[in-house]
């Protein structure tokens, strides 16, 4: 790939097109996921299902979204595509949709949901992989971040669209939505993405990305599920896993709560979930802020003490001194992405989210503070899906492998979310919702501190995984 074709040196308007065309895409998911939520007690009624089998499309919908990730990410290493993958994938995802419309029977309703999962789940897989296709890593941050708040936006308008829909239509009318939704993303990807993906022609430019090598599906799934075996990968999934099934959890207790205690209306149960879309929306963009600003700042003090070390005037740069970047390695870390706002996010915010939502329910207190409460989870969960997918691309796009990275981080937290959502009814019902709450605190601190662990760590076990270095040796640092 020339660099004239190179979609790094494509325009500021056309990459943030495409890219905005993708944070749609991963609207996807999150809006399919909880758009039939407020009408989950009208399922129950109309196909005569026990409660268990209703959270198993949840739940089930979670998990091989996770694994449709690791899927799609596996296709488009293999066959060199990102955009056909998109196309298939909303495809898939319209004919479940509308599959599920005209189901019968709870079964056909779990395994329809299942399919629908995997074709949403593309962006997922894909999203990461087309931003590192696209940006160089001084952009990434805020990228991430206008991808992640279309994934934000999903929860945020599909819990009021559903309780609209199950109210004056019925429960079925969600997914004649969810079907229009998915053609129209398919069409966008059509008539406005190109390809992004370099193929075997990728040359070491401004993107820093590691020729791609053709290989077989199978091996692609492998080659990603080996990824997961990277310590620092791993310590990242978990970092990023656990506030996500945190967050997902309440989302699949709250239709039970706030219509049995609280006596809300499927219609009033969506509107609730606005302030916790809201604060993904606004977590999405700070930390995408945020994660440029402190990596930004981290190059700037390395560069200048690496200067002083040289004796040279704070007036030189990089590149007039004659310093290589395998001089100055130590100066784009992946690991300056976990940011203070971040830590903050973990060790603060999820708690005090968990901990209110928990006890002001168990104690009946007034509808407003677990509503407050679940902004707050919000908030801390986008900020980790922001911290994490950023530190893995740039921690694997110099290997080709950020699209696998993310997916393994993605599979993971998905069966996290998946077994917890299960069981999170009966939990509640044996132990109490303030236990949840209280656990859930413990479980965000232990998260948060693996996070912190892998900023001050992360580099050498990187070098122990034999990553390669985040630019070519010999290769002059560029001026900031």
């Amino acid at each position: 790939m020339t660099p004239k074709s190179d979609p790094v040196s494509w325009s500021k308007s056309k990459k943030f097109g495409c890219l905005t065309i993708i944070a749609a895409t991963a609207m996807v998911p999150g809006l399919s996921s909880t758009l039939y939520l407020p009408g989950v007690p009208n399922i129950i009624e109309d196909l005569n299902s026990p409660q268990i089998l209703v959270t198993l499309t949840l739940s089930l919908f979670i998990l091989f979204n996770g694994l449709g990730s690791l899927f799609w990410s596996s296709i488009s290493d293999s066959f060199f595509m990102r955009r056909r993958c998109y196309i298939l994938a909303m495809l898939v995802f319209s004919i479940a949709s509308i599959g599920c419309y005209f189901v019968k029977t709870i079964n056909g309703l779990i395994v329809l949901r299942c399919v629908q999962s995997v074709g949403s789940s593309v962006a997922n897989a894909l999203g990461a992989g087309s931003i590192s296709d696209l940006f160089v890593k001084e952009e990434r941050g805020s990228a991430v971040g206008l991808y992640s708040a279309g994934a934000a936006i999903g929860p945020l308008i599909g819990p009021v669209i559903g309780g609209a829909l199950s109210n004056s239509a019925g429960w079925r009318s969600t997914f004649l939505f969810a079907t229009a939704f998915g053609l129209l993303c398919c069409l966008l990807h059509i008539l406005f993405v190109p390809e992004t993906h370099k193929g075997d022609t990728a040359t070491f430019d401004s993107n820093d990305a590691a020729p791609a090598v053709r290989k077989s599906v199978l091996k692609n799934i492998a080659d990603s599920l080996s990824v997961g075996a990277y310590d620092y990968v791993f310590l990242a999934s978990v970092a990023g896993g656990f506030p996500f099934a945190i967050m997902f959890t309440h989302e699949t207790i709250i239709p039970t709560i706030y219509e049995e205690q609280y006596g809300l209306s499927s219609t009033l149960v969506g509107i609730s979930f606005l302030s916790g879309g809201f604060c993904n929306v606004l977590a999405s963009v700070m930390s995408g802020k945020a994660s440029d600003y402190y990596y930004k700042k981290a190059q700037v003090t390395r560069e200048k003490a690496l200067l002083q070390s040289r004796e040279l005037s704070d007036t030189d740069t990089a590149r007039d001194s004659g310093i290589t970047v395998t001089d100055a390695y130590s100066l784009a870390q992946a690991e300056d992405r976990i940011t203070p706002f971040s830590l903050f996010c973990g060790f603060v915010v999820i708690p005090a989210g968990t901990l209110m939502f928990g006890l002001s329910v168990s104690y009946n207190a007034s509808l407003a503070l677990p509503i407050v409460g679940m902004g707050f989870i919000c908030f801390g969960f986008m900020d980790s899906v922001v911290t994490t997918v950023t530190f893995l691309v740039d921690a694997l796009t110099r290997e080709g492998r950020a699209s696998s990275g993310t997916g393994v981080a993605m599979l993971f937290r998905n069966l996290l979310a998946a077994v917890l959502s299960a069981v999170a009814v009966p939990w509640m019902q044996a132990m109490g919702i303030r236990w949840i709450g209280i656990i859930a605190a413990i479980v965000s601190w232990i998260a948060t501190g693996g996070m912190l662990y892998l900023k001050l760590r992360g580099q050498k076990m990187r070098e122990r995984c034999g990553a390669s270095r985040d630019a070519r040796d010999g290769e002059f640092l560029s001026a900031q």
